[in-house]
């Protein structure tokens, strides 16, 4: 893993894993934030 190089990851991949891992992480941040606001309000 120490030796690993972009050339060798597959970039597709690996771009799409990350945009997925993105969005749910806005998703997940933007209903907790919904979540704790509704509580508030």
């Amino acid at each position: 893993m120490l030796d690993w190089k972009p050339s060798t990851l597959p970039s597709v991949g690996f771009q799409a894993i990350a945009e997925a891992l993105g969005l749910a992480a806005v998703k997940a941040a933007v209903s907790i934030t919904a979540i704790i606001a509704g509580g508030r309000l």
